[in-house]
């Protein structure tokens, strides 16, 4: 049996019997680990406070390889999610990255990278004008992170920078191919320029950058379009992500963009 100290996130939560909790966290040094958290729904608990969801912990647990489920011991908390608990449609955005590490990250399989993109998503949605953006640049890094890396400075077949409005860009070839070379490839999605525009700059800026940047909704509409199909058509098996569906649901409602919510 080893004893394990790390930084982690939480990303799930479930209440086990009658006092203790079930955690899954992203951890610096040993990925996607699970969790018993013994006592910690007792109220003069220590671990309780600090496994709330999206926190960003310092974790102590005893691991032996032979368990599905890791004992924790400690649990210290770097960076609190409190500043969520009336921001729901962020906390929402937040979740949704997290629960995009549940469905696709493999237990244990260390990333320092990826827990370092996934806790500064955490801390930029909270801030960013435009939170929607921090979200999908997090996705289009995992997916260069994971060897869908889509060719997007110029046009597949003749080489040269559109200078038309829209493009057509190909899920199975990874590209686009503008107005004068597209020959009806099977499956094309047309975007405008300025939306290619936009996912260059998800891909070329640190979450950190983008805070203050601004856009329409109607490039966000296609971030998100091109995004959630471009992820659909090269992992196999990915569900939809209940927490985006929750934010979408939400953003529609005539009392909260009124602001009565």
């Amino acid at each position: 049996m080893n004893i394990i100290k790390t930084d982690g996130i939480i990303i799930r939560t479930q209440n086990y019997l009658e006092t203790s909790k079930i955690v899954v966290c992203y951890t610096k040094k040993q990925g996607k680990v699970s969790l018993i958290a013994k006592g910690a729904r007792r109220p003069k608990s220590k671990l309780g406070g600090a496994l709330d969801l999206l926190n960003h912990v310092h974790l102590v647990y005893y691991s032996k390889e032979s368990r599905e489920l890791q004992v924790l011991s400690q649990a210290d908390i770097c960076h609190s999610s409190q500043s969520y608990s009336r921001e729901i449609p962020r906390f929402s955005l937040a979740m949704a990255a997290a629960e995009l590490i549940g469905q696709l990250e493999m237990k244990e399989d260390k990333n320092v990278w990826l827990f370092n993109n996934l806790a500064e998503t955490i801390t930029s949605i909270e801030k960013a004008v435009t939170p929607e953006l921090i979200l999908y640049q997090f996705i289009w890094r995992w997916l260069e992170l994971s060897g869908f890396k889509p060719r997007l400075r110029r046009c597949l077949k003749c080489g040269q920078i559109p200078q038309g409005e829209k493009v057509n860009f190909s899920f199975s070839v990874g590209g686009y191919f503008c107005s004068n070379c597209h020959q009806g490839h099977d499956e094309y999605l047309q975007i405008s320029i300025a939306g290619i525009h936009l996912i260059l700059m998800l891909r070329d800026y640190a979450a950190s950058q983008l805070i203050n940047q601004r856009t329409t909704n109607f490039l966000l509409g296609e971030l998100k379009n091109i995004t959630w199909r471009f992820l659909q058509h090269h992992v196999d098996g990915i569900k939809e992500l209940k927490s985006l569906k929750f934010f979408d649901k939400i953003s529609n409602l005539e009392e909260y963009k009124a602001g009565v919510v």
